[in-house]
């Protein structure tokens, strides 16, 4: 934690880590969901938040964000074969973006393990990453385990 800061300009805390919301002061991507396992009515969603340190807004950042269930990749946001959101400025700070709105995990489905989300920025080019990419594993079942 002694690398992160409170700060929404990006200094790093000195001294004694203080409660709250630490930003991580690194350009690139963070995934988050409520869990990783998921049971019948658990709630989901996922959520991309991005990063830039600054000092300055970045321009034409392409935002991947790809759900990988066994090798078959969907891209965020239309979740087709190759798809992604450009970012025409992205200011210095944290923007968060909901890629899948809030619902109940239905009932029925089989046991599934291994489904993953990735997620990252690129140059406008798509040649390179720009910054640190994520990646978030997460199953479903129909039981405590």
């Amino acid at each position: 934690m002694n690398s992160y800061t409170t700060s929404i300009d990006f200094e790093p805390d000195a001294g004694r880590v203080d409660m709250g919301y630490h930003y991580s002061g690194s350009l690139g991507v963070e995934l988050w969901m409520p869990n990783d396992v998921f049971q019948p009515w658990d709630f989901f969603t996922s959520v991309v938040t991005v990063s830039n340190p600054g000092p300055e807004p970045l321009h034409d950042v392409p935002l991947f964000v790809i759900l990988d269930v066994f090798d078959e990749l969907y891209f965020w946001p239309g979740f087709n074969r190759f798809d992604y959101l450009l970012l025409d400025t992205l200011e210095p700070g944290e923007r968060s973006f909901e890629v899948i709105p809030l619902f109940r995990w239905p009932a029925g489905l089989n046991d599934t393990q291994g489904v993953y989300w990735h997620s990252a920025m690129t140059d406008p080019g798509i040649t390179e990453l720009s910054g640190i990419m994520d990646s978030w594993k997460f199953d479903w079942n129909q039981t405590d385990e």
